[in-house]
């Protein structure tokens, strides 16, 4: 799978909803604040498995939204599609 590798310059008050908002196609931020789509990823159901996309900053799990992220210079942002199976 290709990846899309972006990298974005800001200014210091600027909101990371904002600039994501600005750079890639197909963003869209759900009513509860997950992340339902950037690029060419967007989550979806089916009926054994949700699929969602993390956040995953410096290499490691989030544990912040989009909205809470306070971000710094040089901090690598990924998104990656994680599958989660109902039971």
């Amino acid at each position: 799978m290709a990846m899309d590798i972006k990298e974005i310059s800001y200014k210091e008050n600027d909101k990371l909803v904002d600039l994501l908002d600005e750079n890639f196609d197909n963003f869209s931020l759900g009513d509860d604040g997950f992340l339902d789509s950037i690029g060419t990823l967007e989550g979806y159901s089916t009926s054994t498995s949700l699929f969602y996309i993390s956040i995953v900053v410096d290499g490691e799990y989030s544990n912040y939204g989009l909205r809470q992220l306070e971000f710094r210079n040089g901090m690598e942002i990924s998104f990656v599609l994680e599958e989660y199976k109902y039971e």
